[in-house]
């Protein structure tokens, strides 16, 4: 029997425009929060820990900030008092950003946790878990790195151990990604839904302390953002995201390679990719997979996307697939591990 694992990245854009707390985060939560609650399933939110203590820091000697902090909690207790978890998810580049004349001013050359001294990440990282679970009042037990740049893990691996958290969501299989920031490459990944691993999760290792609960990754094709672009057109309101802000804006030749080649990525309740969510769930039970993990950001979801999702989970309800947590990986995997 497959197990379904509902993940959201909970955070803000990482562009010009980093869009509100509002709308990127509060509003979009509390509609994924009522479907599961009608559904009584647990999502799993990977709070972006970055963003929030750049805002603890700064939020004294800002009125606005200190608004956006309240909402961000408000948000997190809501979450914490339904069936759902929260993890840790990080945006580094958070930490040492400028906040001037209303406007937040991101530091993105340093995107992953690992452009940080020593010191700086174990003082992040270990800052980040005791917010997240003070707020939450549960231990975080799983990882997951902003912009899937979990390498070199060497570097975070003692850090995470010493926090007990030995399970990380960040690799999904074939994925290939480069910015002008970071880059990633999961071509070699093993193409197992869950493997244990020591020193890189991109290598299982049978004697490894480490977990890797891999993304569902789905292959999409020029076909399908074809189709995107003439749905978006028939169906604007329907198809437009919640948040109100931009990513960090991409070459005019990486937007225009989804056109001309099919490449994966990982299965998503965001826009337009929620039309895939089925036909991947398909795949991974002729595969006889036994988990499906969904990543999906609720700053990039739209009326289309709640619509899909609460078709999505009705009808795995009806064929008694099993919503989880990484809290029942922990305790049914891990447990004679660590």
């Amino acid at each position: 029997m497959i197990q379904i694992l509902l993940t959201f990245d909970l955070e803000l854009f990482l562009g010009n425009k980093i869009g509100t707390v509002e709308n990127c985060i509060y509003k979009p939560t509390l509609e994924i929060l009522n479907i599961l609650k009608k559904y009584q399933i647990p999502g799993i939110f990977f709070v972006d820990a970055g963003y929030l203590l750049a805002l603890k820091e700064k939020k004294r000697h800002y009125v606005e900030l200190q608004r956006d902090y309240d909402l961000f909690l408000k948000t997190l207790n809501l979450i914490s008092k339904s069936k759902s978890f929260i993890e840790l998810h990080l945006h580094p580049q958070w930490i040492k950003s400028v906040f001037k004349n209303g406007r937040w001013y991101l530091n993105n050359k340093l995107y992953r946790i690992q452009d940080f001294n020593e010191n700086e990440r174990k003082e992040i990282i270990t800052e980040s878990v005791n917010l997240l679970e003070n707020v939450s009042e549960n231990k975080i037990v799983a990882f997951r790195a902003g912009g899937w740049c979990i390498e070199p893990f060497y570097k975070i691996k003692y850090i995470l151990e010493d926090l007990n958290i030995f399970i990380d969501s960040s690799v999904f299989y074939g994925g290939c990604i480069k910015t002008n920031f970071y880059s990633i490459n999961f071509k070699n990944v093993p193409k197992k839904d869950l493997y244990p691993f020591s020193d890189t999760p991109l290598k299982e290792d049978p004697n490894g302390k480490f977990l890797e609960v891999p993304i569902t990754s789905y292959k999409y094709t020029p076909l399908f953002y074809l189709k995107f672009l003439l749905s978006k057109k028939l169906k604007k309101q329907e198809l437009t995201q919640f948040g109100d802000g931009c990513p960090i804006k991409s070459k005019f030749f990486n937007k225009l390679k989804y056109f001309l080649k099919s490449h994966y990525y990982p299965v998503s309740l965001d826009l337009y990719r929620a039309s895939a969510l089925k036909n991947a769930l398909e795949i991974a039970l002729k595969n006889e997979n036994k988990f499906f993990v969904i990543m999906s950001h609720p700053k990039r979801m739209s009326c289309y996307s709640m619509k899909k999702m609460e078709e999505f989970i009705a009808d795995c309800i009806k064929k008694h697939f099993n919503f989880i947590s990484y809290r029942d990986i922990s305790k049914n995997y891990l447990k004679s591990k660590i």
